[in-house]
């Protein structure tokens, strides 16, 4: 073959090179999120909204394919099987940071985003909120949502029960317990079951931070704060819900929003769905932090509830795509249309319009973390699903006479060394 002809058939080899390296360059990228915020979740509607306004937007070039996961227990599950598996949850996932899912950092399919979150980007978030989430130098889940648990009450409730304000001592907490309970009211919603025991488990974190101050979680899990803690936790469950043992928190949640119980813990993602199902509720409703227990006044537990991380590709164009999308979803405005209509909070900053029965439920959120004396984290955040499993097994038993403060304690000592 002459010269010619090889460079002819050479040229036109490259050509059709470049035009197959077009049409693949030119394919949609498809983005795999298995998410939680779906169902029944507060969350559910606007991040459906935002997820369907991006592939909008970015047709042809960048599609996010949703897994939905309805179950937490279960989808905190497959993140952890899939990273020991050696196989990432998806392009885009969530978890909760703890002890426990901080050893993800530690895995090659997690995407370290510390050189990514710079810039107009950067500054959507606290600067304490991205230290909080760099481990080791790596910056391997974005910082997102936020849990803040203070005590709500019905004041509704209370006052038929001729309580005025709040109860600003642990002896007007009793006392307040003891005039609902006489009106027939179960007072205090609780519930041991789940895996972590919910609402139950915060109750304990308040009190444990009262007896306790900010630095309690650095105390042994047998320390007599936590001792103490449990004696109250006790006497707490004697004015609480009768369903409470076993049940899962819906059943706590039911009771509050029904107004068959008028003193309650959980997060501000609880709002929206309080006004929808209980808007009578929602208007008598007042939030505080729980009265001193012990010698530390105006405590409340926060905690970054969710992290957002991406798994790790080689591929530049399909990190680009993911990078392309987080910028996206964690924008301002797209985070306050998820607040506003679950009531969730965010590490994003935006502007309240107080005149919204939900931002203003944020509002109050908000002011109490100002003013609070300090914030701990909660039990399950603290030490770790493992340590807060072994208490929602334990609890039940331990609220009906099987079990002692030592041996519950002991058990949760034993998991955190194992």
């Amino acid at each position: 073959m002459s010269n010619r002809k090889v460079l002819t058939v050479l040229t036109a080899l490259a050509m059709g090179l470049v035009f197959l390296t077009g049409q693949l360059s030119a394919q949609e990228i498809v983005l795999k999120w298995p998410l939680i915020w779906v169902g029944g979740d507060g969350k559910a509607a606007p991040v459906k909204a935002i997820i369907e306004a991006f592939n909008a937007e970015n047709a042809g070039k960048i599609k996010v394919e949703v897994e939905e996961q309805p179950n937490y227990d279960a989808y905190e599950q497959k993140v952890r099987v899939s990273l020991a598996a050696g196989i990432a949850p998806g392009d885009i996932f969530t978890f909760k940071l703890n002890p426990a899912t901080a050893e993800f950092y530690k895995s090659p399919l997690v995407m370290d985003l510390s050189k990514d979150l710079t810039g107009a980007w950067a500054k959507n978030f606290p600067a304490a909120s991205i230290k909080q989430a760099t481990i080791g130098g790596k910056l391997k889940s974005i910082p997102f949502e936020i849990g803040v648990t203070p005590v709500w009450y019905n004041m509704d409730l209370m006052n038929k029960a001729g309580i005025k304000a709040t109860p600003k001592t642990a002896a007007e907490f009793w006392a307040a317990a003891d005039k609902l309970k006489a009106l027939g009211i179960d007072p205090i919603a609780q519930n041991t079951g789940s895996t972590n025991a919910y609402i139950t488990m915060l109750w304990f974190s308040h009190i444990a931070a009262s007896r306790g101050g900010a630095n309690v979680w650095a105390k042994p899990i047998t320390d007599k704060v936590f001792v103490d803690s449990l004696k109250d936790l006790k006497r707490m469950y004697g004015y609480s819900n009768q369903d409470a043992i076993g049940a899962a928190p819906a059943i706590a949640n039911g009771h509050f929003v029904k107004a068959e119980s008028a003193i309650y813990t959980n997060g501000s993602w609880r709002l929206a769905a309080t006004l929808k199902d209980g808007p009578t509720v929602y208007e008598n409703l007042a939030w505080d932090y729980l009265p001193a227990f012990g010698a530390n006044k105006n405590s409340i537990p926060m905690f970054l509830q969710a992290m957002i991380a991406a798994g790790e590709t080689k591929d530049p164009a399909r990190r680009a795509a993911i990078l392309t999308f987080l910028k996206y979803f964690t924008a301002p405005d797209n985070v306050k249309k998820i607040s506003l209509a679950s009531g969730a909070m965010f590490t994003v900053p935006f502007t309240f319009e107080p005149a919204n029965p939900v931002e203003a439920g944020l509002q109050k959120f908000m002011t109490l973390v100002q003013k609070a004396s300090f914030t701990v984290p909660n039990l399950e955040v603290a030490l770790g699903p493992a340590a807060v499993a072994e208490f929602g097994q334990r609890v039940s038993l331990y609220l009906t006479g099987g079990a002692t403060e030592d041996e519950v304690l002991k058990a949760i000592a034993k998991k955190l060394e194992d």
